[in-house]
């Protein structure tokens, strides 16, 4: 039973054991563990280029933004694990060193947020031939992305308002690459 490291062979035995895996589910089981780590992984990139860049916040509120609006909303699927890491990691380090580091005025972000939300509302969720979504996932993840969208278009504008000019960019930016994720994937 190789599953490509003692760890993971380990954890795998221990759900055995429990009675929550069989091999009926096995590869259910293992695309989530992958998905978690994954999500860990993209997680702890943001924060430890958070640090970096002098604010760990942004990089805690960037993946809280960016990583519901994704599950739901959908976007660019690599066809192999390697590019899927490099574009993943790539660009949440660009995001948050434009967010650290680059000014960008308040009306051009207001801008950015407004055709971002307006196109993941219209276009999500977008599915790809690695991720093919029956009509009942594409109902509940339209509903969903929707739902998040709003309610960071909220905090957004909270954030606007009350002169928290870097969340604000966060949030925007957030959206920004999910909406950018669907368009790449639509093309």
């Amino acid at each position: 039973m190789d599953y490509g490291n003692i760890k993971m062979s380990r954890m795998l035995h221990i759900f055995l054991e429990m009675g929550y895996m069989d091999e009926n589910n096995k590869s259910i089981v293992l695309y989530g563990i992958q998905r978690i780590k994954n999500l860990l992984m993209d997680f702890m990139i943001s924060v430890i280029c958070g640090w970096f860049m002098g604010n760990v916040l942004i990089g805690i509120m960037f993946e809280a933004a960016f990583i519901p609006l994704r599950i739901y909303a959908g976007g660019y699927h690599a066809h192999n694990r390697k590019i899927c890491i490099m574009i993943s990691w790539g660009s949440i380090i660009v995001c948050i060193a434009v967010i650290s580091y680059i000014p960008i005025v308040l009306c051009a972000q207001h801008i950015l947020i407004a055709l971002s939300g307006l196109y993941i509302v219209f276009c999500a969720p977008v599915e790809s031939s690695n991720k093919p979504l029956n009509r009942l996932e594409k109902n509940v993840f339209r509903i969903r992305s929707i739902r998040i969208v709003i309610t960071e278009v909220v905090v957004y504008v909270f954030f606007s308002v009350s002169d928290i000019l870097l969340y604000s960019k966060t949030i925007s930016m957030a959206v920004f690459l999910v909406a950018i994720g669907i368009l790449k994937e639509k093309i």
